[in-house]
């Protein structure tokens, strides 16, 4: 729906290009790999855990570990990444400077309201402690006293 839409918006507001080049290829697979490889490996930590990302066979106790224990929202973090080097590898200034972005708030509002308070009336103070030690989407470089 973001490349689509972007790709659309791109023709029908008739807005230029990224440039072509190496160094611009580079910067969009800079942030579309780690994007898919960080997807790729919460998909692999919840199989681990024997459930599913998607709310259809959900855990039965809260992923604290892992990549789970940097960032409360790594999967999410990653199909950021892979969105906006998809723009920039298709060239698209509609995907990367206003798709990816609106994409990027919607899913805040969506967790703020929707998925944070499911969360914590399903895991209680557990969740309540985790979502105060661990941010968002990216991971702190230091870790938080106490």
């Amino acid at each position: 729906m973001v490349v689509l839409g972007g790709l659309l918006t791109d023709r029908w507001l008739g807005l230029p290009s990224f440039p072509q080049g190496r160094a611009w290829m580079g910067i969009g697979l800079l942030f579309f790999l780690p994007g898919c490889v960080l997807c790729v490996w919460c998909v692999a930590l919840f199989r681990e855990a024997k459930g599913t990302p998607v709310p259809l066979n959900p855990l039965d106790e809260l992923l604290q570990t892992g990549l789970y224990g940097r960032t409360r929202n790594p999967m999410l973090a990653g199909v950021f990444l892979a969105l906006l080097g998809a723009g920039i590898l298709l060239r698209s200034l509609s995907i990367a400077l206003f798709w990816v972005p609106g994409y990027i708030l919607v899913h805040v509002l969506e967790l703020k309201l929707v998925e944070e308070p499911e969360l914590e009336k399903r895991f209680g103070p557990t969740y309540t402690e985790y979502r105060n030690r661990v941010p968002m989407f990216f991971p702190r470089l230091w870790r938080k006293n106490g």
